[in-house]
Formats: C-alpha cells, structure tokens, sequence
C-alpha cells in the first residue's frame, strides 16, 4: 500500500471516528434537553428567530459544548455520565416545572417534572413512563397520560385495570385538572403544584 492510499485511509478512520462521537454527544444533547423518548425526534425549527428562552438555553449550553469537545483531553468531561449529569442539570434549571405528590400506603413523595406529556404508570417495554408509582400494583403498566394545553394541565386513564378517580369519580374522558382536585391513580393520590 503506498503512502497516499494509507494516508486516506486514516482520515477515512479519523472521519468515522468523529462522525461517530459527534452522533453520540448531538444523541445525549437531544436527549437530555427535550426529555423526549431517544426516537421521536421533532422537525428543525423553523424560525430563524429563536424564542428569548431558546436563546437562553443556547447561551447556557455553549460552555457545556466547550468542555465536552474541549481539545484536551484532560479539561473535557471524565465520562457520558458526567456529561449526562450537567446536561441533567441544565435542563432543569431552563424548563418549567411541574411538582407531583404522590402519597400511597402513608408514604409521600415530592417528583419534578418537566411540563410537557407525562405518562403514568410501572416500567414496561411498550411506553417509556415518567412518573412510576411503584410498588402499587394496582397501577397498569401504562395507566394515565398527563399533558399541557396552554397552561392547564390535562389528565386521562389509559383503559387501566384498576382506573383513576377525580374527586371520588371515576376517569372516563381526558379532564382538566384544577388545583383542589383530589386524584387517585389505582391506589395512589396526586396532588400537583408549579414546582419553585
């Protein structure tokens, strides 16, 4: 092999190489900060001109992105996780929240939640669930879908076994949710405020 076909050869590698680490970080970037499922990937933006909250969060990124592609390998982060955990942690600190009570079998837990389409339920293969109400059994698989409409926040039973309750009645249709409503997903109660 003479010296130009080797040398091709290597950028051929350095460029599959790259290419495949700038995947990896552009996957954990659109993954962390949409909290979206890794395969719903939402169309390009279509204007040019980012909200004043895009461009916050844009700012607020960049020196992520700098340590994370930083030319030393020494000032850039230890590992995924480490990069994973300060995204994490961007991403709460740029979207709005929504602060989730939950409260079976006397015991309470406080959740935050990024506002967007939320499902209820245990872990399963078929939906990724963002609020798990282990170890009620009681609770489907997939057994509630919360969501935004404007600023009111929306619930709906997903056909579960045990159903859910608003204010002692039963869940039939998708029901706006106001902030004295009593809910009861199987055995657990909920109880929702914007989180601080």
């Amino acid at each position: 092999m003479d010296a130009l076909a080797r040398q091709r050869e290597l950028l051929q590698l350095l460029v599959a190489q790259f290419a495949g680490e700038c995947f990896s970080l552009g996957k954990v970037i659109y993954e962390m900060i949409s909290g979206l499922h890794p395969r719903n990937f939402p169309s390009l933006p279509t204007s040019a001109h980012p909200s004043a909250e895009d461009q916050q969060l844009q700012l607020a990124l960049l020196p992520l992105l700098e340590i994370a592609c930083h030319l030393e390998p020494s000032k850039r982060f230890a590992d995924g996780n480490q990069f994973a955990d300060a995204l994490a942690a961007l991403r709460m600190q740029s979207i709005a929240t929504l602060r989730v009570y939950t409260t079976f079998n006397g015991q309470t837990r406080a959740y935050d939640l990024p506002r967007r389409e939320l499902f209820i339920g245990r872990p399963n293969d078929r939906q990724v669930i963002d609020l798990d109400l282990s170890p009620d059994t009681s609770v489907s698989r997939v057994h509630a879908r919360l969501w935004f409409l404007g600023d009111a926040l929306w619930i709906e039973d997903r056909g579960s076994s045990y159903g859910s309750k608003i204010n002692g009645q039963p869940l039939t249709e998708p029901h706006a949710v106001q902030s004295n409503d009593h809910i009861v997903v199987g055995e657990t109660e909920l109880t929702f405020e914007a989180a601080p």
